[in-house]
C-alpha cells in the first residue's frame, strides 16, 4: 500500500494484547522466503514486460483467434466507411544474430548459444570492460563492477543486484567460459592471509585454439599490486 493510502482511511486495531500477541507471532517468520519471493516477482515483471512489448505474449492467442480478430476488422472499417483493403502477408523468419567468442570450440559456441540477455552482458562487461579479476568478496571492488558507468554499462538496463550478478558469474563459470580462483591477501594487522573469491575471463593460448592454463600466481600478483593501488591514495 501507498503511505499516504494509511492517511486517508481508517482502519480499527485490535486491543493491546492482541497487537502484542501478533507482533510476537511475526518475530519467528522467517524474511528470507518473503525476499526471495519478491525478487522472483520482480524478474517475472521484467520478463513479462518483454514478452509483451515484443508481442510474443498474445502471438499464440491471435493465431487461435484470427477469425474473429478478421471479422472484427471488417466491422470497423464497415462502421468507418473504409473500403477494407487487401492485404499480403508475408512472413519471414529470422534467425538470432551470431554470438562472437574468441575461443574457436563448436561445443563451447553451444552453450554460448544458450546464454540469457543477463548471462551475456555480464560476461561481455568482464571480457571487454573490465579486462582482469574481479573480486567479488570485496565489496568495494564488487561494487564497482556492478555500477561503475566506465564499465558496467552493460547492466544497466536489467535493474539487476549485486547477488544477481554474482550468481550470473557463478553460472558462467560453471559453464567454463570464465575462471572462478581463489586469491591471497596478506592481512597486516594479523598477518595472516586469507583468500578472495575472484572471476576472470579465460586467456587464450598462442594460437588461439585453446584456453591458457589456470595461471593462478600471475592472478595473485595482479591482485598485490591493485591492493597496494588502492592503499596509495588512502596513505596519502
Amino acid at each position: 500500500m501507498p503511505p499516504d493510502f494509511f492517511k486517508r482511511v481508517k482502519l480499527p486495531l485490535p486491543s493491546l494484547p492482541e497487537q502484542r500477541r501478533i507482533v510476537e507471532s511475526l518475530r519467528h517468520v522467517a524474511p528470507q522466503p518473503f525476499r526471495s519471493a519478491i525478487d522472483q516477482a520482480k524478474r517475472l515483471q521484467s520478463a513479462l514486460i518483454t514478452e509483451a512489448l515484443s508481442g510474443r505474449l498474445t502471438a499464440t492467442w491471435r493465431e487461435q483467434h484470427a477469425q474473429a480478430l478478421a471479422e472484427a476488422a471488417r466491422e470497423r472499417d464497415a462502421r468507418l466507411g473504409a473500403p477494407a483493403p487487401r492485404v499480403t502477408v508475408r512472413i519471414t523468419k529470422h534467425a538470432p544474430a551470431e554470438r562472437r567468442t574468441d575461443l574457436a570450440r563448436p561445443r563451447r559456441q553451444a552453450v554460448i548459444e544458450q546464454l540469457s540477455s543477463f548471462q551475456h552482458a555480464v560476461w561481455n562487461t568482464l571480457r571487454f570492460e573490465w579486462r582482469g579479476a574481479v573480486l567479488a568478496d570485496d565489496p568495494a571492488a564488487f561494487e564497482e563492477f556492478c555500477t561503475s558507468p566506465q564499465t558496467a554499462w552493460r547492466l544497466e538496463g536489467f535493474a539487476a543486484g549485486r547477488e544477481q550478478v554474482r550468481r550470473a558469474l557463478d553460472q558462467l563459470a560453471a559453464m567454463g567460459l570464465i575462471r572462478k580462483v581463489s586469491l591471497p591477501r596478506p592481512d597486516p594487522t594479523t598477518g595472516r592471509t586469507e583468500y578472495l573469491t575472484a572471476f576472470r575471463p579465460l586467456r587464450e593460448a598462442e594460437y588461439g585454439n585453446r584456453p591458457e592454463e589456470d595461471t593462478a600466481l600471475a592472478d595473485a600478483e595482479r591482485l598485490g599490486r591493485e591492493l597496494e593501488r588502492r592503499r596509495a591514495p588512502e596513505a596519502r
